[in-house]
């Protein structure tokens, strides 16, 4: 709504959903909203392709990777091959769950090679 584009509502409820996919999930939803905003204006879809893109840069290149680096302990190429890989395996919910089965996937086999190396 701050630079006029109709169906603000949609638009953030369809950017919330496609966030929940790492890396990837900002492009999907940021293809509708700049669509919707082109159907009103090139000005106006260039201005929402502008906001989509220093938004997420901020979130994607600041926030996130302090946050996943310093909480989960996975390397940003482990997380991407997860992604792919869930992904294509799965579809929508290979992705979305992708990251949550590898953070716990390591936590167990940690457990398990520190259960094997006191034996």
């Amino acid at each position: 709504a701050l630079i006029g584009v109709k169906f603000p509502f949609l638009i953030g409820l369809i950017a919330g959903i496609t966030n929940l996919i790492p890396y990837f999930g900002p492009l999907l939803g940021g293809i509708p909203a700049v669509a919707i905003a082109l159907s009103q204006s090139l000005r106006l879809a260039i201005y929402m392709g502008v906001a989509i893109f220093i938004i997420q840069q901020v979130e994607g290149e600041i926030i996130t990777p302090r946050i996943i680096g310093e909480k989960l302990g996975l390397h940003p190429l482990v997380i991407v091959f997860a992604l792919l890989s869930g992904g294509k395996l799965f579809g929508l919910w290979g992705l979305i769950l992708a990251v949550p089965v590898v953070a716990v996937s390591k936590v167990i086999v940690k457990w398990g090679y520190l259960k094997l190396v006191e034996q």
